[in-house]
Formats: structure tokens, C-alpha cells, sequence
């Protein structure tokens, strides 16, 4: 899942994955890893409140 469902690029472009929900439409998840890597993604994520509500 992701902020909206469908192909989902990341900041350099070089990987591309696809959501097959969005955030919106699960209310529950057991287990939820939130990819990070760069400084970038990483540091946008911490103050994005679509993913952190």
C-alpha cells in the first residue's frame, strides 16, 4: 500500500514498485515496513502526515 494505489517511483526514478491499495482503504495491517533509505525519502516520509496518521 502507498499514499495511492499504482506504480510508485522512487526519488532517483531507477526503481519503480506498485501499490496495490492505498493507505486509505486498509485499516488494519499486522506487519508495516515503511522502506527507507536516502536522506531524502527518508526525512520527506518523517514529516509526511498521510503516512504517519
Amino acid at each position: 500500500m502507498a499514499e495511492r494505489a499504482g506504480r510508485i517511483r522512487t526519488d532517483t526514478r531507477e526503481l519503480g514498485l506498485v501499490a496495490e491499495r492505498s493507505l486509505d482503504s486498509v485499516t488494519r495491517a499486522e506487519v508495516l515496513l515503511v522502506p527507507g533509505g536516502g536522506e531524502r525519502g527518508t526525512t520527506t516520509t518523517m514529516a509526511n502526515r498521510v503516512v504517519l496518521d
